[in-house]
């Protein structure tokens, strides 16, 4: 698998990007590019450095290239899963609205903190006014709330993030 994707990863993921996949990149600008870049401005003296680095970034992706993709796949996981259940969840004809997700999200996973209370579903019920009224402050759609409250509670129940 590594030689599969060293050439890829190396070339497309920095330094910085192995670095949070877990696996650091050890290197050392030769003197044999130091010796090239003599005379080079701007980005010519860049390419040159660049080339090297990029040299010792796909060696060491032919090494561990799978961990790093591993590492970096699990890092936005959460993002991507968050992002298809909305686009899911929209199947059925009305268009996505993840930042009201987000804000039912992160309302409903520190009311109990804030207020004491589990966040309900019901329909005048303090929860659903205070998902309304910090919907309107941000100029998100407040229609359906109570639909999509109901299955913000449910999958975060489902997550184990709030208790059931």
């Amino acid at each position: 698998m590594n030689h599969i994707l060293a050439e890829e990863i190396g070339r497309s993921i920095s330094v910085d990007g192995f670095l949070r996949g877990g696996q650091p990149v050890g290197y050392e600008i030769t003197l044999r590019a130091m010796d090239r870049t003599d005379g080079c401005s701007g980005n010519n003296m860049y390419e040159v450095l660049e080339s090297e680095v990029r040299d010792a970034r796909v060696h060491h992706a032919s090494m561990c290239g799978d961990r790093v993709l591993s590492g970096l796949l699990d890092r936005v996981k959460d993002r991507i899963q968050f992002y298809l259940r909305v686009r899911h969840e929209a199947a059925d004809g009305r268009p996505p609205e993840p930042y009201r997700a987000i804000v039912l999200d992160s309302l409903a996973l520190d009311y109990e903190a804030i207020f004491d209370r589990r966040p309900t579903t019901t329909e005048n019920g303090p929860f659903i006014k205070l998902a309304a009224s910090v919907l309107e402050l941000f100029g998100l759609p407040t229609d359906g709330l109570k639909a999509a409250v109901e299955r913000q509670l449910r999958r975060l129940k489902r997550d184990g993030k709030i208790p059931s």
